[in-house]
């Protein structure tokens, strides 16, 4: 006996931005429209580009309304837990196109049942990878059943949806990682090159790591050198010599191409 279509290879929505077109970290408001007596007006943020609509009201949840100000877009998420980890891929700079809440795939049980499940977000990296990633804090993950969910998916798994499956909590979303991404994507809403070009100036031949404060003192930038450093690292060109904050006291080492 046949089994029933074990995945939907979801469309792509004509509302979708075209994501062989990457993100990108760097602040460009949007092209005022011709003859706009208020250029420099706030402009709202589009839609979320999710596959479901989210209830604002709903007594015992918690939903998360993320405006993403670089892109200026909403991205949606069902939890706190969420929200940071989007902050995360959004600030790789492997990742080019996030989906928030793509459509469900579906998937068949050890009883021939057909199921579907909604991934939190696909990512799609620069060089051609579709990761397909769940969110879930780590006391839910053996109530909800999400690991052999998704080791039945990832079986099943349709190449067009996605190239891979992963389950992330708060083991990986950590309070440091959110609140590094959160400050790289704030310093990157200021983004000034000159800045950034004197940080990568003084590191021209260090292979070591060097404390941020003294980065901070010898660039002469005072308040925009941390920021030109938090861009720094989320453009892939510094990284963190240990794990922790961004801030005076850290170290940064710089990334050279192999």
């Amino acid at each position: 006996m046949s089994l029933p279509n074990p995945h939907r290879t979801p469309e792509t929505p004509a509302h979708l931005p075209d994501w062989t077109k990457p993100l990108s970290l760097r602040f460009q408001p949007p092209a005022p429209a011709p003859n706009d007596p208020f250029p420099d007006a706030w402009t709202p943020p589009q839609a979320s580009v999710a596959s479901r609509n989210l209830p604002r009201n709903f007594k015992g949840s918690f939903h998360a309304f993320i405006p993403d100000p670089v892109i200026n877009r909403v991205v949606t998420g069902e939890s706190g837990l969420e929200g940071g980890f989007y902050l995360l891929l959004r600030t790789d700079p492997r990742i080019a196109w996030i989906w928030d809440q793509p459509p469900p795939v579906e998937y068949v049980d050890e009883d021939g049942v057909v199921h579907e499940h909604t991934f939190d977000y696909l990512a799609v990296l620069h060089d051609g990878r579709r990761i397909a990633f769940a969110v879930k804090p780590a006391i839910k993950v053996a109530s909800t059943g999400i690991e052999r969910v998704l080791e039945l998916i990832r079986a099943q798994l349709d190449p067009n949806f996605a190239t891979s499956v992963v389950l992330r909590t708060e083991a990986h979303i950590t309070a440091d990682r959110v609140h590094n991404a959160r400050m790289i994507l704030d310093a990157c809403q200021r983004r000034d090159e000159a800045h950034l070009a004197r940080v990568l100036g003084l590191l021209e031949g260090v292979t070591g790591a060097v404390r941020i404060a003294d980065l901070v003192e010898a660039s002469g930038l005072e308040g925009h050198a941390l920021p030109a450093i938090a861009c720094l690292i989320g453009d892939g060109l510094l990284t963190l010599a240990r794990p922790g904050r961004i801030g005076m006291d850290a170290s940064v080492i710089p990334v050279r191409a192999h």
